[in-house]
């Protein structure tokens, strides 16, 4: 792996999406893939998100995961091709999971 960046922490809410972003560019066959935990987080949708109009040029790849459960757990970016078994970047996320308490209260009538 010739890049890989660590410690990117994520605190996310259960049963509420969160968004990855990450610059990619699959004119040239590269697109992350991600490895995790699918008792934790499920990927709800995968796009890209161009730039430029220009042919070649970079753009953004919006991952839009679910998650599933509380707990910690760790998502898993590496940017290659699909016919190559290494990757040439590695983005590794710590993924912190809460319950969201969503309460509403009635006040009382007189």
């Amino acid at each position: 792996m010739e890049n890989e960046i660590k410690d990117n922490i994520i605190e996310a809410f259960h049963m509420k999406e969160f968004l990855i972003t990450l610059d990619s560019n699959p004119t040239t066959g590269y697109s992350w893939v991600p490895l995790f935990d699918k008792s934790f987080l499920e990927l709800r949708e995968r796009s890209f998100k161009r730039n430029d109009k220009k042919f070649g040029s970079s753009s953004k790849e919006v991952f839009k995961f679910y998650p599933i459960k509380s707990g910690n757990t760790t998502l898993t970016m590496i940017y290659k091709r699909a016919w190559e078994e290494n990757g040439i970047q590695k983005v590794n996320f710590e993924i912190n999971i809460d319950y969201i308490y969503n309460f509403k209260f009635k006040k009382n009538q007189k």
